[in-house]
């Protein structure tokens, strides 16, 4: 296994290594990178997250321009999404020539298409002698970001037929990405190529338009695919529900939400955690070829092996399903606890031969008129993020059998081939078909974008609304021209990169519809687009208008509860305007939602659970180890985040005070701004004390966003550090590969000693902690979702290494237990 080298950046601009957060982050073998460059070295850097001022902006992006680690120097590559973590990717001196050469030189570029090279594909293969036309969009069948792959092209892949397949592609030192439909391979061999790109697809473009006839590539070839279409459902979300009529909202939303709360409350009542699971659960596959049985997560399946009921009190068990009830709850109070048909979005291209005849159309939809599978004749696609009411786009339905009739009428073809045609290149299973006119009026393309649909059928109240309302001109995307910065830029736009306020405007525009400020709101949509755009477009929000809107418009106060880990701590009714559907869908279905859950009982309670294996005292030696260091790992950042949260509700409690004593002073003054003909010079003072106020408050403010975003970096840092730890677990329990049931029942009984949840059982062995439960209680036994490429740990007395495929061991750290003080590696 490849994989990158982590490094973080601190504040004092020193750099250290830290492990992977998971089992798959940084890791290379199924990406393009890999292929193209097999001894490339990569480099993964962290800078903090939290608001970074203009000194700290400018040292990073000095201490970004070359960074040295273990004798390797490494230069800035590029970004990926991951930048809006501040996380950007680097490569060693000998190839970095090579990877900003295939971005053209070009800062913008580089930083966002350079995840091209770094995704991980779920199949990828290297060929030679490949033909690949590059065509304009919308010749040849194609269109934005969508693009064909022959028959024995697609077969290499070994997937299922009759989807839509997400791409990434490197050839003749370019890249591209985008979807791919298959064409009949007799297609192929008429047009001399096996792959077919739409220019949009080159990542970045050429810079000369591509003429009709296309630019043919024969080279050899990376072709990767990331994901394949398949049958989803979305959760509804307040950025939805916001757009609600209130009719909708009465008859439609809250009854339907009363129903599953209703039903959660009764799998909960009768114990049943199969319907516990199913109301709750999310099954993970990775399988592209959807297999009806795929593994559950540890804490489903702890639920489906417990025969007892009494595992929902199990300390670890309690905490976790507190968390996921807590979600579930915030969704279905905010949300509605709306399921949403989801598809991947694909266009209505096609191309075949008919006797010889190339047959090819795009963009012959009518704008109005979607490809579905959902069996209502209108509904509304729905992509995410949602700027306006106007971004719910009404539809009408079509149909296999109405597609196949019109091919029929626009090819003059016999309807055998047309109903082909129409299963195998439009009405693939989980795709959404739209023109791409349409596509873009709510910002979507064909790169596999993500829609949901409200089902006319399902919500007709909530559909008809949206059907009858007075538009407003749509916001698009302006790509007049992309914004293209020196070389000796890019340290520089790699750190604004990772500073936008994308979260921030789009809940501020979701206040605005709540409290009923229409024009504010379509004011911060258009913000919004500018700041989405900010990098490719060289476009970004006005900090003045959001200011000014800021000082108007107070956030919704159901947002404050997206982090809430209980739900008896969800307040039992909210202060909101008359003009909020979310408000009102809360405030209707708080009182539904019990808290559910006993107490916990104490883990000692639960050591007859993992029983019978006779583990010999040197396991239970190691497992008393390994506990007693998970315990120190995590005690040492949960007192600092306590500091650091402590400091917040101070700074939190002094910014109230001061913007209540400004509020009362700025009506005060208001007041006497009124035309009642006041005193000589009283209007002129008054305008002179509101500026003082204003300083007073913003000061105030900034104090407040200093302590937030210090408890926010405790808070992540401790996150990546629990994700490190547990990483570590998992690496020593995979390391045990003999006598597992005994070591499960070692740790177990060392947990049980003490205090603590339990949570190290579930990390280390959670195949045969499941196992073993469903035994002991004659619960259903199911197959637990095991993390990739999950690597092996060892402990040799007082230290802890990681062992590489070849044998070798690697320092990761020392614990000391009579001090219970952990030593890591890098600190």
């Amino acid at each position: 296994m490849k994989r990158m080298t982590m490094l973080e950046m601190t504040r004092d601009g020193e750099i250290i290594e830290r492990f992977p957060a998971n089992d798959s982050e940084g890791v290379l073998d199924e990406t393009l990178l890999n292929l193209l460059y097999p001894e490339i070295k990569v480099a993964l850097v962290s800078l903090p997250l939290g608001s970074l001022d203009l000194c700290e902006q400018s040292n990073f992006a000095g201490k970004m321009t070359q960074i040295e680690h273990n004798g390797v120097r490494y230069r800035l590559a590029g970004g990926s999404g991951s930048v809006k973590k501040r996380k950007y990717y680097f490569v060693d001196e000998e190839h970095c020539e090579h990877i900003l050469a295939r971005f053209d030189h070009w800062p913008e570029a580089a930083i966002t298409y350079f995840g091209i090279l770094v995704s991980s594909c779920k199949r990828i293969f290297r060929e030679n002698g490949v033909n690949v036309m590059v065509v304009p969009d919308l010749m040849l069948g194609t269109n934005d970001c969508r693009g064909w792959f022959s028959k024995r092209l697609f077969l290499r892949f070994d997937l299922t037929p009759r989807r839509f397949y997400q791409f990434r592609l490197a050839f003749a030192d370019m890249q591209a990405k985008g979807a791919f439909k298959v064409m009949d391979d007799e297609v192929a061999d008429h047009l001399g190529a096996d792959i077919i790109l739409p220019q949009s697809s080159i990542k970045p473009g050429p810079t000369t338009p591509v003429p009709e006839n296309g630019l043919l590539y024969g080279t050899e070839v990376v072709p990767g695919v990331r994901e394949v279409s398949r049958l989803l459902s979305f959760e509804g979300s307040y950025t939805l529900i916001v757009h609600a009529p209130r009719e909708s909202v009465e008859n439609e939303i809250i009854p339907e939400a009363r129903v599953r709360i209703g039903q959660l409350n009764a799998a909960f009542s009768a114990r049943n955690h199969k319907a516990l699971v199913e109301l709750l659960g999310r099954k993970v596959s990775d399988d592209l070829d959807e297999k009806d049985e795929t593994p559950e997560r540890t804490v489903e399946a702890v639920l489906l092996a417990d025969g007892s009921g009494e595992l929902t009190r199990h300390p670890y068990i309690y905490q976790q399903l507190n968390k996921m009830l807590a979600r579930w709850g915030y969704k279905t109070l905010t949300g509605g606890g709306l399921e949403l048909p989801a598809f991947a979005l694909a266009d209505d291209g096609y191309l075949f031969l008919d006797n010889g005849r190339l047959c090819t159309g795009a963009d012959w939809l009518p704008l109005d008129t979607a490809i579905t599978s959902v069996s209502s004749p209108y509904g509304l696609c729905v992509r995410h993020p949602i700027r306006l009411e106007e971004d719910l786009l009404p539809m009408i339905h079509l149909h296999a059998d109405q597609v196949a009739a019109e091919l029929v009428k626009r090819e003059q073809i016999d309807s055998v081939e047309a109903e082909r045609i129409a299963r195998e290149q439009l009405c693939l299973q989980g795709v959404y078909v739209l023109n791409s006119q349409t596509a873009k009026r709510n910002g979507g393309d064909f790169d596999f974008d993500y829609v949901c649909v409200v089902d006319g059928d399902k919500y007709p109240r909530f559909v008809a609304a949206r059907f009858n309302l007075n538009e407003r001109p749509a916001i698009t995307k302006d790509k007049q021209e992309k914004a293209r910065s020196p070389l000796f830029n890019f340290e520089h736009v790699a750190v604004e990169a990772g500073t936008n306020q994308i979260g921030y405007i789009t809940d501020l525009k979701t206040s605005a519809k709540a409290a009923g400020c229409i024009e504010e709101e379509y004011e911060l949509a258009a913000q919004l687009q500018d700041e989405i755009d900010s990098l490719k477009w060289g476009k970004h929000c006005d900090p003045e208008v959001i200011r000014r809107i800021a000082q108007k418009v107070e956030l919704a106060s159901w947002l404050n509860l997206k982090h809430v880990d209980r739900i008896s701590d969800f307040p039992a009714k909210l202060e909101v305007p008359p003009t909020d559907p979310v408000g009102a869908v809360y405030n209707a279905l708080r009182p539904d939602l019990s808290s559910m859950l006993h107490e916990p009982l104490p883990i000692k309670f639960f050591k007859g659970l993992i029983t019978g294996s006779t583990p010999d005292r040197a396991k239970f030696k190691e497992a008393r180890f390994m506990n007693g260091l998970y315990g120190a790992a995590h005690q040492a950042w949960s007192g600092r985040i306590e500091k650091t949260r402590v400091r917040l509700l101070q700074v939190e409690a002094a910014y109230n005070a001061v913007k209540a004593e400004t509020d009362q002073e700025l009506n005060r003054l208001r007041s006497q701004d009124k035309p009642t003909r006041p005193k000589a010079g009283e209007k002129a003072a008054s305008r002179e004390m509101q500026p003082k106020l204003w300083e007073k408050r913003d000061l105030a403010y900034e104090r407040l966003k200093e302590a937030r975003d210090k408890h926010n970096d405790a808070v992540q840092h401790y996150k990546e550090h629990a994700a490190r730890i547990a990483k570590i677990i998992r690496d020593w329990g995979n390391g045990k590969t003999e006598d597992r049931r005994a070591w499960a029942e070692a740790v177990h009984q060392a947990v049980c000693r003490g205090k603590g949840m339990g949570s190290i059982l579930f990390l280390a062995f959670p195949q045969e902690a499941v196992d073993m439960i469903a035994e002991r209680t004659r619960g259903t036994r199911s197959e637990v979702l095991q993390p990739k490429n999950m690597g092996t740990v060892v402990v040799d007395g007082d230290r802890l290494y990681s062992v590489n495929e070849d044998g070798r061991r690697k320092f990761v750290l020392r614990y000391e237990t009579h001090t219970q003080t952990v030593h890591w590696r890098n600190k």
